[in-house]
This record gives C-alpha cells, sequence and structure tokens, in this order.
C-alpha cells in the first residue's frame, strides 16, 4: 500500500501504519525520532539479510537430507523384514523339509536292508555292515550339518551385538533430542518472562550473535552437503543388498521344488520297500537251510523243538539269557501253546529275528 503524507487523512496514516510490520514500525520510528539508524546498526540489518537467504538455502538441504535418509532407512528395514523371510523360508522351510528327507530316506535305507534275502552268515554279515554303513553316513552327515548350525549360531549371535549396539546408538540420540528440547525450552522460558534485556539487544552484542549464527551456518552447510554425499552411498550399497536378497529368494524357493521332488522319490521307494515287506515269504533255498536248522537242533528227533532244545542253540550262538527269557522267546513262538515248536512255528519265528 502506498500513500501521499501530505494529502493523508489520520484514518489513512492510521491505517497505513497499521499493516506496517513490526521491523518497519521500528525502522520508522528510528527516523522519525531524529536518531536514524547508525552504521553498525545498518551493517547489521544487512548481514541478517544475507543470513536469512543463507539459511533458506541450508534448511532446505537439511530437511530434504531428512526425506531422504527416512527414505533410505525404510528401504533398509524393507531389507531386513525380507532378510527375515529368507532365514524363515531356508532354515525353518527348507532345512527342515531337507533334514525331514534325509530321515526318511534313511529309514527307507534300513528297511530295504532289513528285506535282504540273506542265506548264509557272509550275507548277513554284509547286510549288517551295510546298516552299520548307512548309520556311520547319516550321522556324519548329521555331525557336519551340526557344525555349521553353530557357525550360523555364533554369527547370529555377532548380529545381535551389533544390533545391540546399533539400539545403543539410538537410545543415545533419543538421550540427546531430549537434552536438546529441555534447553530450547529453557530458553524459550527465559524469552517469555525476561523479554529483550538491553544488555543482550546492543548493536555490539548483536553483532557478535550474528557473527556466531554465520559461522555455525558454514559449518552446517558443510555438514547437510556431506550427510547428502552419505545418503547416496548408503542407498546405494542397500540397493545391491536387495538385488542379492531377492536372488537368494529364487534359489530358496528352487531348492525347496528340488526337496518336494527327492521327498516324492522317497516316498515312492517307500511304497515299494512296503509292498516288499507285505509279500516277503522264504525262497526254497532258505526253507531247505532252515529244515536242516530245524532238524539239526531237534536232538531228540521228536519233530518238534523243546525249550531246552532252543536254549542250547542260542547259548551255542552266543545269547545268554536268564531262563524265564528263554521260556518268554520260546512262549511267543508257540503259538498253539503245546509246549514245543513246529517246523511252521519255529520259521515265523526265525522270520522275526531277519525281520521279514
Amino acid at each position: 500500500m502506498s500513500i501521499d503524507l501530505k494529502t493523508a487523512s489520520d484514518d489513512d496514516l492510521k491505517k497505513f501504519a497499521s499493516e506496517l510490520s513490526a521491523e518497519t514500525k521500528v525502522f520508522y520510528s528510528s527516523l522519525l525520532s531524529g536518531d536514524g539508524v547508525s552504521d553498525e546498526v545498518a551493517a547489521n540489518m544487512k548481514k541478517i539479510k544475507e543470513n536469512k537467504g543463507k539459511l533458506y538455502e541450508i534448511e532446505q538441504k537439511v530437511m530434504e537430507n531428512k526425506q531422504m535418509i527416512y527414505g533410505e532407512r525404510s528401504f533398509i528395514e524393507e531389507n531386513r523384514q525380507l532378510l527375515i523371510k529368507n532365514y524363515v523360508a531356508a532354515f525353518m522351510g527348507n532345512r527342515q523339509v531337507a533334514n525331514t528327507n534325509t530321515d526318511d530316506i534313511f529309514k527307507n535305507r534300513y528297511a530295504i536292508l532289513k528285506t535282504l534275502n540273506v542265506s548264509s552268515q557272509v550275507e548277513m554279515n554284509f547286510r549288517d555292515s551295510k546298516m552299520n554303513e548307512a548309520k556311520v553316513e547319516f550321522l556324519d552327515h548329521r555331525s557336519k550339518l551340526n557344525s555349521k548350525v553353530e557357525v550360523v549360531s555364533e554369527k547370529m549371535a555377532e548380529a545381535n551385538a551389533l544390533l545391540i549396539e546399533i539400539n545403543d546408538m539410538i537410545m543415545s540420540g533419543n538421550e540427546e533430542a531430549v537434552q536438546f528440547n529441555k534447553d530450547q525450552i529453557t530458553t524459550n522460558s527465559k524469552l517469555i518472562e525476561a523479554g529483550i534485556l538491553p544488555e543482550k539487544a546492543s548493536p555490539e552484542a548483536n553483532a557478535a550473535r550474528i557473527q556466531g549464527n554465520s559461522d555455525r551456518m558454514g559449518a552446517l552447510l558443510e555438514r547437510a552437503k556431506a550427510n547428502s554425499e552419505k545418503v547416496a552411498s548408503i542407498m546405494e550399497k542397500a540397493k545391491a543388498n536387495r538385488a542379492k536378497i531377492l536372488e537368494n529368494s529364487d534359489k530358496i524357493y528352487a531348492r525347496r521344488e528340488e526337496m518336494l521332488l527327492n521327498h516324492h522319490q522317497i516316498a515312492k521307494n517307500a511304497l515299494k520297500i512296503a509292498s516288499r515287506i507285505k509279500g516277503k515269504e522264504m525262497s526254497d533255498d532258505q526253507m531247505t537251510k532252515l529244515k536242516e536248522a530245524f532238524d539239526a537242533i531237534d536232538t531228540d528227533k521228536s519233530g518238534a523243538i523243546e525249550v531246552g532244545e532252543l536254549k542250547n542253540v542260542l547259548v551255542k550262538l552266543g545269547v545268554n539269557l536268564p531262563d524265564d527269557q528263554y521260556a518268554a522267546v520260546f512262549a511267543s513262538a508257540d503259538k498253539n501253546q503245546d509246549g514245543k515248536l513246529s517246523l511252521e512255528e519255529y520259521a515265523a519265528l526265525v522270520k522275526i529275528g531277519l525281520n521279514m
């Protein structure tokens, strides 16, 4: 609003004055009072105006950094959640499927070996040593996996220690922010209570404050520029991590498919083994050898085996049991409870011993 002071009415002057800013009113008051504005005050005014322009630039940079940093942190947090997803899929998912497959494979192995037709001690030794070999392979595999799990657990413990360190840094930052706020609240309270103190508002004091602001602004701008470069660098690392995380995710689920195919083959083998167990019968050669063994045990040639005869042959084979256990074994095989074992009952007992 412009006004002609020569022709303006009192109301016009009052309206004009009411629309002036506080700073402009002070400026006009100084002119009208005859004091004018000293060179020192004018220099302070100029410097303050320059600082306002620089502050606008710095504020734009600092707040832009804030936006970029929180976007960066969000991206990193998304990576962390994707990493946890991969961990769950790889360890709680794939690892457990693989472990179950391993257990089922060796369950099948033992069943296969137990259902093999053996007709001599050499073949029995082959079967039994293969069962021991399977156990060695299983335990060797499990032991190596245990070692790998421990290495991973150690790394996870180190990661937890790093997360604790990160939390400590965040807590320290929170403590600093709280103290900063307390100090600024104190400053506000003093301004409310005391207002402008003459010793704080002299041209000399103002000049010192203005220069202090200018010095801090220079350091602040340099820090803002460094932060901007740091944000860009960290974001590049986070993007590289994201690419690796997604690549690992694809590998995890591709491996899951391999495991499920393995499981399908294991199940097919289990069905074959079950059919073999259900339909297992002794061969003619085995029955001939079993009859020869039966006749040899039947020392009194009664055509049946008594408990004493069974005990004698078991002792010769190195099976030493209390008498009541010999009797229990005999009774379990004596299906018709006539106190003796027929050839058929003896054959059934041998089948149990051979896991047929």
